[in-house]
């Protein structure tokens, strides 16, 4: 594992950005999730909550999901482990 590039993650998210609507949670209370993305062979090979994720895993788990379906790509040999932290507002 070493530096990873995290402007794919960055242009990923801005891609799904009108699909994370679906992400936020229900009710009144804010959200603050991690998630972790695995790189390895020019992709993502994990996407999920991240270990430490103290927010709400279901979140966590559809941002993951919805950045993981835009097929970020690498270029060869590049790996490692981005963490991403979001703050999602509940749905309107």
């Amino acid at each position: 594992m070493g530096d990873v590039d995290v402007m794919p993650i960055i242009d990923a998210l801005e891609k799904v950005r009108p699909q994370l609507e679906s992400c936020r949670p229900r009710g009144t209370e804010v959200a603050k999730v991690k998630v972790q993305f695995h790189v390895g062979l020019k992709s993502l090979r994990l996407a999920a909550p991240a270990a430490d994720n103290t927010g709400d895993a279901s979140v966590a788990r559809c941002i993951a999901n919805r950045v993981k379906s835009s097929k970020p790509a690498w270029p060869e040999g590049e790996s490692g482990i981005i963490i991403v932290e979001a703050t999602v507002p509940p749905r309107k």
